[in-house]
């Protein structure tokens, strides 16, 4: 009896296999270091947990990379998911590689913030954000404007991601504008600008962050998003303050999209329904200070407060059309390329 006893244990287990029901793993991609911490733990795990759905979490850097893997695998996806800017989503959209979400089937789909629905029918707003300017408090005289990080004294002193990291492009605009240009007729005055800051950049590959660089004073100065400086700011060991360029700035969307084709679509709209609920949208909020999309959402007052919620903030974001935006990305990247990279 004893020999037999492996064998009926293997087949009970091959009957368990079979008749219990498999569910299968998210595949989500989106971006690294504290981003993929903490949406771990305020939201996939949650998810996870509530579901018994596994999450499958690949991290990468910038949204252009996340949109170049996605192309990449056209013709047989293995994502599911992607967390990426809107306005690089737009192009996935364009091109035929994200699929169409309907929100009136989500239950949390529909309460939310109207820029969230930018889209129009693909992939929602998860997250609001907005660019902001770095500085070590040792400087005696910090830059308050993108254009100080120009100055000679930051020789060597500043971090930051080029285009096409959208940050960058949106603050060639604010630039262009504050030079008294029109990026609808061209952005040459914020690119001149960028070649002269360019002289001053120790790396356009800030690893692993320009937030960390600077939270640590291996430089004193940097350009990035809020919700990340905030993050890297209020520890008590870090040396960093965050402020909003004098030149000001402009509203960000990232946004969750299904990829065309997605092997576990089922299971991956039913992440969009939990990443949009009030619970995980004030859980990502409280700890990474990213502006939650849905109304209900109630993070912690101090959260709110280093936010694009609060109206004092909101004033100081400048109009962008998105549209126009996205048709110009690619020539304003190729004027990057020739005029400011290589000033570097």
């Amino acid at each position: 009896m004893a020999f037999a006893l492996p064998k009926y244990l293997a087949a009970i287990a091959a009957v368990l296999s079979v008749s219990s029901p498999c569910l299968a793993d998210v595949n989500i991609i989106g971006y690294q270091s504290v981003f993929a911490d903490n949406y771990r733990k305020a939201v996939i795990e949650p998810f996870e947990k509530k579901t018994g759905i596994k999450v499958i979490y690949n991290e990468i850097n910038l949204s252009a990379q996340n949109l170049g893997r996605i192309r990449a695998e056209k013709n047989n996806p293995t994502l599911d998911l992607s967390i990426m800017d809107a306005m690089v989503s737009r192009a996935g959209n364009t091109e035929g590689i994200f699929d169409q979400v309907d929100l009136t089937k989500l239950s949390n789909g529909q309460n939310l913030f109207d820029e969230a629905y930018i889209n129009k029918g693909f992939g929602p707003g998860i997250t609001f954000d907005y660019p902001v300017l770095m500085y070590s408090n040792s400087l005696a005289n910090p830059p308050k404007a993108l254009a100080d990080l120009a100055k000679p004294e930051l020789k060597g002193q500043v971090a930051m991601w080029p285009a096409p990291e959208i940050a960058a492009l949106m603050n060639t605009i604010l630039l262009t504008r504050a030079a008294g240009g029109d990026e609808k007729k061209s952005v040459d005055q914020g690119v001149e600008k960028f070649a002269e800051i360019a002289k001053n950049v120790q790396t356009w590959a800030p690893a692993p962050d320009a937030y960390e660089l600077v939270s640590n004073g291996t430089v004193k100065a940097g350009a990035g998003w809020n919700a990340r400086a905030q993050f890297f700011a209020k520890d008590p060991k870090s040396n960093m303050s965050v402020v909003i360029p004098t030149e000001g700035s402009m509203f960000q969307i990232n946004t969750l999209n299904l990829v065309k084709g997605a092997p576990n679509k089922e299971e991956a709209l039913k992440f969009i329904d939990y990443a949009l609920s009030p619970e995980a949208q004030a859980a990502f909020a409280n700890l990474m200070f990213y502006s939650p999309t849905n109304k209900d959402a109630k993070p912690s007052q101090d959260a709110l407060s280093k936010t694009a919620s609060t109206p004092e903030i909101r004033e100081k974001l400048k109009p962008l059309d998105w549209a126009f935006f996205v048709s110009k990305r690619e020539s304003w990247l190729q004027e990057w390329r020739r005029k400011v990279i290589t000033a570097n």
